[in-house]
């Protein structure tokens, strides 16, 4: 399997489980705040730390996708010549 993808795939099924997470924790929230008047502490941390791992894991894989790409297509070696 390309490590690549395997890095990609893994990155966005993390990705997905901590959306989903967040997404209840947020209904249990206003749930919560509706009851009893007050929210849950630190939902909001909470979201910027998943704000924070998808700018990552869309960096990494951006990277990873970079590097395997200049694997399979080296950069050319230009010249210059000169005319007389």
């Amino acid at each position: 399997m390309q490590p690549d993808l395997t890095v990609r795939a893994l990155g966005y099924g993390i990705l997905g489980l901590l959306l989903i997470m967040m997404l209840v924790l947020a209904l249990v929230s206003m749930r919560r705040e509706e009851r009893w008047g007050e929210p849950l502490p630190g939902l909001f941390w909470l979201t910027l730390v998943v704000l924070g791992l998808c700018a990552f894991v869309a960096l990494s894989s951006a990277y990873q996708s970079a590097k395997s790409l200049n694997k399979l297509a080296p950069r050319m070696q230009t010249q210059t010549v000169s005319s007389k």
